[in-house]
């Protein structure tokens, strides 16, 4: 478990997968910029069986409060092969948790802990250039403005813009010794 202020991360349980599933099912629960892909649940549990949802090309760790209440999900990807990065995603799984800082100090959490135990060099977020309160989390954890993906995401109908904001480790570090 990683521990935070307001919040901890921590590894998906087996008996966390039913309300996870429902969660993550739940199509409200993602607003208007996240994707809407779903996944079956058989699919769901036997990717969870065959590695916990943790492995070198995706990995998940669940967003809790103190009292271990399930808010929502962090996780990364590869994001090429030919590429030394890892792109982020986050969930918060309702918005009476929004605005709380919860998103914020999961990805800054999630992101010291990425630097200290794995070897890649960056780390990237796409964002919708719409999603103000997203970008804020981002920028918050030391992301910077990296450039616009054009057209590179359907959602809703029609293929839409990212904006990818990215953390290189020499970054990273440089901010931690400002701060220190």
């Amino acid at each position: 478990m990683i521990k935070g202020k307001k919040i901890n991360l921590r590894l998906v349980r087996e008996d966390d997968l039913d309300s996870m599933y429902q969660q993550l099912s739940d199509l409200s629960n993602r607003g208007q910029y996240y994707p809407m892909m779903l996944i079956p649940e058989a699919q769901f549990k036997k990717t969870f069986y065959e590695n916990g949802f943790w492995n070198d090309e995706f990995s998940r760790m669940l967003i809790v409060d103190h009292h271990d209440h399930m808010l929502g999900q962090i996780f990364y990807f590869k994001a090429a092969i030919y590429v030394d990065a890892l792109e982020l995603g986050y969930l918060l799984f309702n918005e009476k948790h929004y605005c709380k800082g919860y998103t914020t100090e999961a990805l800054q959490l999630f992101v010291h802990y990425l630097f200290a135990n794995k070897t890649m060099n960056r780390l990237q977020l796409r964002i919708s250039p719409e999603h103000i309160a997203s970008i804020k989390v981002a920028q918050k954890a030391g992301f910077q403005f990296d450039g616009t993906r054009k057209q590179i995401m359907f959602l809703r109908g029609q293929h839409i813009d990212l904006d990818e904001y990215a953390l290189t480790r020499q970054d990273y570090e440089n901010q931690k010794s400002n701060i220190a």
